[in-house]
């Protein structure tokens, strides 16, 4: 059993080090990723979800009588893809055909069509009504419901409530031209900032009330956290 057990370990680390060899050289972390087109991986997130697909993909080759990564071309990209293609949406196929093309023998597969049509509940609206949002409310933890007030109030992911600073504190974007109507119909609310994806650095604007409250909440000194193996520098204890 423990070598069965040490065989398992040895065969899942070396599949996770091959897809991390995989996209090392496409990996440009710390650059923001808006107005580039490098073919570069600019976000952790990102990443993490390519090497996932690649550590799959190397499972599946060898379960099929291949050797993994290592000689994964284009012939057996296809053929991966082909069949992924009985089971998954477009959206996730598409991102299994870019993870592909992050492997030297791999270039640029042909681009599948889904068998799988967008019916039923992926065609209905997932946006949450005020009453489902005030019942979400009532049922959290103070620091987790003003993040949800936050978040449904200006419309902020849930990583961006870890990012959430002071205007003073960090500057938005500048390669990105802002509309002078952004707050149209928001005035007289307190100015933030948060980094969205790609990096990019955006102003929102909090009713008072709100920002009152997340005042209350600040550190005194910013908090170093990691989420989901993403670093950010966290300076309200709200959740995310």
């Amino acid at each position: 059993m423990l070598l069965l057990l040490s065989l398992q370990y040895m065969c899942n680390h070396n599949k996770h080090f091959l897809a991390q060899r995989a996209i090392r050289h496409s990996v440009s972390l710390g650059t923001a990723s808006h107005g580039k087109n490098d073919g570069k991986i600019h976000s952790v997130a990102t990443a993490n979800a390519y090497q996932g697909v690649l550590e799959n993909i190397a499972q599946w080759d060898k379960a099929n009588g291949g050797t993994g990564l290592k000689d994964f071309d284009n012939a057996r990209a296809e053929a991966y893809l082909v069949e992924r293609a009985e089971y998954v949406t477009q959206k996730t196929l598409d991102k299994d055909r870019q993870a592909l093309q992050m492997l030297p023998r791999v270039d640029k597969p042909e681009r599948i069509k889904s068998e799988i049509t967008n019916t039923g509940l992926a065609t209905q609206s997932r946006a949450y009504t005020p009453d489902q949002i005030a019942h979400l409310i009532d049922h959290q933890q103070a620091h987790n419901s003003l993040a949800t007030e936050l978040a449904h109030s200006v419309g902020l992911r849930a990583h961006e409530l870890f990012t959430l600073a002071p205007l003073s504190e960090q500057a938005i974007s500048t390669h990105r031209t802002w509309s002078e109507e952004r707050f149209e119909g928001r005035r007289g609310g307190i100015t933030y900032s948060v980094i969205g994806k790609g990096g990019l650095v955006r102003e929102v604007r909090l009713p008072s009330e709100l920002s009152q409250r997340l005042e209350k909440l600040r550190y005194a000194s910013p908090k170093n956290i990691t989420d989901r193996g993403i670093h950010y520098q966290q300076r309200y204890n709200i959740g995310g």
